[in-house]
């Protein structure tokens, strides 16, 4: 039976997507997150994520240090590649 182009080209599409899904799961059998060097600080208050909300809410509270006169240790983490950008993930 011949098979129609359409037909042929889901068939390439659903292997590679076999493909893709069976190395990404390799990918998690093989790493492991406790051989990765990490880096700690003590701090007071930790912002997940440079939003609005986070850098204002980070902004607040340094306001609120210097006129109570007691220091904070304050720090934004952000996992995109600059402060303010927009991630779906």
């Amino acid at each position: 039976m011949m098979q129609t182009w359409a037909a042929r080209h889901l068939k390439l599409m659903y292997n590679h997507t076999r493909l893709l899904h069976s190395s990404s799961y390799l990918h998690r059998q093989l790493f492991n997150p406790s051989s990765v060097e990490r880096v700690s600080e003590d701090v007071d208050v930790c912002i997940v994520g440079a939003g609005p909300a986070g850098l204002s809410a980070a902004i607040r509270l340094k306001q609120l240090e210097q006129k109570r006169g007691k220091e904070l240790r304050v720090v934004v983490l952000e996992k995109g590649a600059e402060v303010g950008a927009y991630s779906e993930h």
